[in-house]
């Protein structure tokens, strides 16, 4: 997969829905601009790996139940992105970042970092704010 730029669960105008899915792991896929999938219901834990934001985007788009969230060496990821990632991650309970050194803060202020993640429970922080 580490060659894929797109992917796609599209068929002749329908889209896959992985109803039961439950975990997900994208790692090495540095190509990958884009997923295209119409609905992860059930998914509880995601994580990216060496890829670009525009897997991240794509996928939280669609799994809003997320509960666990790693992202690990992804690129593009600013600080504009993560505000528009967690607009659909309201259920985020455990977060990971590291090695996303694009990013320089998470949130602008405790107001906000309470309205965005309301569930987060544990956070682990690097040295990853440089």
């Amino acid at each position: 997969m580490s060659g894929w730029e797109r992917w796609s669960t599209k068929t002749e105008g329908s889209s896959a829905v992985f109803t039961r899915l439950k975990e997900l792991y994208v790692k090495n896929c540095p190509q990958l601009i884009h997923v295209s999938l119409q609905a992860l219901p059930s998914l509880k834990v995601l994580e990216i790996e060496r890829c670009g934001d525009g897997v991240l985007r794509s996928l939280v788009q669609v799994a809003s139940s997320v509960t666990k969230l790693t992202i690990s060496c992804v690129t593009g990821l600013t600080y504009e992105v993560w505000r528009g990632v967690m607009r659909y991650l309201k259920e985020v309970e455990e977060l990971s970042i590291e090695v996303c050194n694009e990013i320089k803060y998470l949130w602008e202020s405790e107001t906000e970092a309470s309205k965005l993640l309301e569930r987060l429970e544990e956070k682990e922080e690097d040295d990853n704010f440089g």
